[in-house]
């Protein structure tokens, strides 16, 4: 299992660096492979470069930039009543290519990196203020246990408007232009 997540983990792991290597592409040209091969150089050095604490608070404030899909929605003339109807009331089809579609959301969606990352971020808190582990102290772990569980319900609900954002965004522009194959 370990292994199948790696290989899974390595995939992803491409298929981001490849989005921003794309991402730069669009906006001056160039070879693709280039831009994608000096993603991961940059990210390989600032992650041994930066202290965990000071790359954690890089990333932590790079996730703004997500917002930019809600600006989209926003400004992108959404038919809302279609849009919300269509969310709760989903058009099922038989297809092969919307089962990928499917199997595409809830892979990204509720990815097992997810549980992985979380509890090595946990673990990196307790090294760095000196904590006892959860499980050693159970019974006065409330306040880090009421910590946790506001900081995940927070992040939660925060990558489910920006996921939300995603796909009305390209709906609202993609799909309305006639762009159906990505």
């Amino acid at each position: 299992m370990v292994g199948l997540l790696l290989i899974a983990n390595i995939v992803n792991l491409g298929a981001d660096l490849a989005a921003m290597g794309a991402a730069v592409g669009l906006l001056i040209g160039g070879p693709l492979w280039l831009y994608t091969l000096l993603f991961g150089a940059f990210c390989v050095i600032v992650e041994a470069w930066l202290s965990y604490e000071r790359y954690a608070s890089v990333l932590k404030w790079a996730t703004l930039s997500l917002f930019a899909y809600v600006a989209v929605v926003i400004v992108a003339h959404v038919p809302w009543g279609e849009a919300l109807t269509s969310l709760v009331v989903p058009r099922i089809e038989y297809t092969g290519a919307y089962a990928t579609a499917v199997v595409a959301i809830l892979g990204t969606t509720i990815s097992p990196y997810l549980f992985f990352w979380q509890v090595s971020l946990e673990i990196e808190e307790q090294k760095r203020h000196k904590a006892e582990p959860l499980c050693i102290t159970p019974k006065d772990a409330g306040p880090e246990l009421k910590r946790i569980r506001i900081d995940t319900l927070t992040g939660m609900a925060f990558s489910s408007i920006v996921s939300l954002a995603i796909v009305f965004a390209t709906a609202a522009t993609l799909h309305a232009n006639g762009v159906r194959d990505i």
